[in-house]
């Protein structure tokens, strides 16, 4: 975590680290107006509700030259 000593920001060290390669190389973002954001709730529909986080997928098994 990218925490400012001097008023005490916090964020993700990678999107800071995101952000500062963003404005060095001189992107702007564009100029939308301010609106207020809410996070969509789970779909019990599609099954998203009371699950656990975890890997989607099985890891491919290694590759073997022979």
């Amino acid at each position: 975590m990218f925490h400012c000593p001097h008023c005490g920001f916090t964020l993700d060290r990678d999107l800071n680290a995101s952000l500062v390669l963003l404005k060095r190389s001189g992107w702007v973002p564009p100029s939308v107006p301010a609106v207020e954001l809410h996070p969509i709730p789970p779909l019990p529909a599609l099954g998203l509700v009371g699950r656990q986080g975890g890997a989607m997928r099985q890891e491919a098994p290694p590759f073997m030259a022979g």
